[in-house]
């Protein structure tokens, strides 16, 4: 107790020299201020239900209906279009070591709806490679799977699902075949913990879902019953 009340102490001292800023508006208060969540597109409405790509009607965009084997992610679902506010706030966690920032946007992604009537066993973070992990000093998917387990009370595990083969980041690879290509393998699933499961993967950004589908192929080759995958954003 006294170590938290030390950290706390020491938290508030550096909130009144360094105050928080939102990393969109630069305001102070808060990492993201509410006034740029109100100008965030919220990807709430009618989309595909297996990639979350917008469209007008119906539960499977031209492309997944056009792919009725799917060995990848069963149900993909997005709070937000990648872009302003929430693209800074990503850049922020990912790239600039602002960890602070992710309980708060952990808690914008389990708020969502449609997580609401789907029964769930387990939330895995989508894993990087150890060297990556290494040289960033942390995942920024497991923080935000962190905040998502706890505010819907699944059990969280960062073990059962490992990166075993490293490749280019993704945000430069602009050609989805390659994307696919590249994370072809990568990823390797622990069968005695996945087995009959219905897991909820977590990430920060989906684009083509290379990598998530990467993932989640992983998790039904070593017996998971259905995946799902929940993201902050999607490219649309």
């Amino acid at each position: 107790m006294l170590v938290n009340a030390l950290r706390e102490t020491a938290k508030v001292a550096l909130d009144l020299v360094f105050p928080a800023r939102c990393v969109n508006c630069r305001a102070e208060g808060t990492l993201l201020c509410a006034n740029c969540l109100d100008d965030a597109v919220r990807l709430d409405g009618p989309a595909c239900s297996r990639c979350a790509a917008p469209m007008k009607s119906g539960s499977l965009c031209q492309k997944c209906a056009a792919s009725p084997r799917q060995t990848g992610v069963d149900r993909l679902i997005a709070a937000y279009k990648y872009d302003g506010a929430i693209r800074e706030a990503i850049h922020a966690l990912k790239y600039e070591g602002l960890r602070a920032v992710a309980p708060q946007l952990g808690g914008l992604m389990a708020q969502l709806p449609a997580l609401g009537g789907m029964k769930l066993d387990l939330a895995i973070p989508v894993p990087v490679h150890p060297s990556r992990l290494r040289s960033r000093g942390y995942n920024q998917s497991d923080l935000l799977a962190k905040e998502v387990a706890a505010r819907l009370s699944l059990p969280l595990d960062a073990r059962s699902l490992r990166r075993v083969r490293n490749s280019p980041p993704q945000a430069r690879t602009p050609d989805e075949q390659q994307r696919a290509r590249q994370v072809e393998g990568a990823f390797e699933a622990m069968p005695d913990r996945v087995t009959g499961r219905r897991a909820l993967l977590v990430d920060d950004v989906a684009t083509t879902c290379s990598t998530l589908n990467a993932c989640a192929g992983a998790l039904k080759a070593a017996g998971a019953g259905w995946v799902a995958a929940l993201v902050l954003a999607r490219e649309v």
